[in-house]
């Protein structure tokens, strides 16, 4: 997929180095970026601490910038990178090279969308974070290589999402809802 043509989403983690492990490697840095009024409850702090979580988790390092939209900017997005008109819940860009990203280090943005998250957390009975969150998570999967175009590509990748959701203490959140 191609990247994004400025960096409107894209933010600079100066500032928001994590403190090293005992093996003196960095955690992920996680940067979130709202091109919204910052939704009640607050996403700033949350959000970007779980996905630290989950990338932590998961074994994979690296920098990644979440960016938070409503319908009107993730249907301009979702036609310019896709060519698909209306809204989408997730967009991911890679921004490095996808053997770097399949060697568990990531360079990229996801960008969700909260309208949608909003809606799909109504009808789901859950906190429109969590939401999000699933969709950071689909996100991260596609990052390091997952893919959802078959369906066996996509239950693999669903459990994988439901796996690092447990494992953050959510429970299984996509599965838990749809079996």
């Amino acid at each position: 997929m191609a990247t994004p043509s400025s960096t409107e989403f894209k933010t600079s983690p100066e500032g928001n180095e994590s403190a090293t492990d005992a093996d003196d490697v960095p955690d992920p840095v996680v940067t979130l970026h709202l091109a919204m009024d910052e939704p009640d409850p607050p996403l700033t702090g949350w959000l970007d601490r779980y996905m630290q979580t989950i990338l932590s988790n998961a074994g994979v390092d690296g920098e990644l910038s979440i960016g938070i939209v409503d319908d009107g900017e993730m249907t301009r997005l979702h036609e310019q990178y896709k060519g698909i008109d209306g809204t989408t819940d997730v967009l991911t860009f890679e921004l490095g090279d996808q053997a770097h990203a399949e060697s568990g280090c990531v360079d990229g943005e996801i960008i969700v969308c909260f309208d949608e998250a909003k809606r799909q957390a109504e009808s789901r009975g859950h906190d429109v974070r969590v939401e999000l969150l699933l969709y950071a998570v689909h996100g991260l999967l596609h990052l390091i290589g997952y893919d959802d175009a078959t369906e066996e590509e996509a239950r693999r990748m669903h459990r994988r999402e439901d796996e690092l959701l447990n494992e953050a203490g959510f429970g299984s959140v996509f599965y838990g809802l749809n079996d």
